[in-house]
């Protein structure tokens, strides 16, 4: 069964800070997510599938497994590229494959409903010196949130920031620079919603209603 492990299991192979929750986090492709869910019920588990493009879950008693394939904003949809780069590791004598760490880190950056930063950081700190870096900013292409997190990285950890290579840091600030000579769209843009699904929902009503 295609499936790779996240959550707070792969966090701490990959941080050694340990976390001990009822749920797991699996990830898989969209297209095989109904593989996954009716192997999870014939092993007893109770399935739903809350947000059907990106997110189903399973129950058994007061243990759950959430099955992910995308990100909440649509963004991070599992590719192939996820299998392909995932490590092998053992959680609980079981031989399992990580979600890579790169797409570990993107898809936390957007997560700011809860603020999943500290979780950046800390895989920053941890893998800083293995990361396809090419391939992790090609994940975020123009958007932002990898600048602000290697910002506060720079912040959290001031003794470490060379550990960050200057070019990555180097291109963002350079699109930063940039705004200024680019053309203001003329309608109203929120992109507060690609980072927490509720708290910009008044921003998007009120452009919605054009005022």
């Amino acid at each position: 069964m295609p499936y790779l492990l996240e959550g707070a299991y792969a966090f701490a192979q990959y941080t050694g800070i340990e976390r001990h929750t009822r749920d797991s986090d699996v990830f898989t492709r969209r297209e095989d997510a109904p593989r996954l869910l009716a192997a999870l019920r014939e092993a007893g588990f109770e399935t739903d599938v809350p947000y059907p493009y990106w997110l189903a879950k399973a129950h058994h008693g007061k243990d759950f497994v959430d099955v992910i394939y995308s990100s909440s904003n649509g963004l991070g949809r599992v590719d192939d590229a996820w299998f392909t780069h995932a490590p092998e590791q053992e959680v609980f004598g079981v031989p399992v494959r990580l979600v890579p760490a790169e797409e570990m880190i993107w898809h936390k950056a957007y997560v700011c409903e809860r603020f999943d930063g500290a979780d950046v950081a800390h895989l920053l700190r941890a893998r800083a010196g293995e990361l396809e870096w090419g391939r992790l900013t090609t994940r975020f292409g123009a958007h932002w949130p990898l600048l602000a997190h290697l910002t506060f990285f720079g912040f959290i950890y001031p003794g470490e920031r060379h550990r960050l290579p200057q070019d990555v840091l180097r291109g963002p600030l350079i699109r930063l620079y940039a705004q200024k000579d680019l053309n203001t769209p003329e309608e109203k843009v929120c992109q507060g919603p690609r980072i927490s699904r509720e708290q910009y929902l008044p921003d998007v009503r009120t452009s919605a209603r054009g005022t």
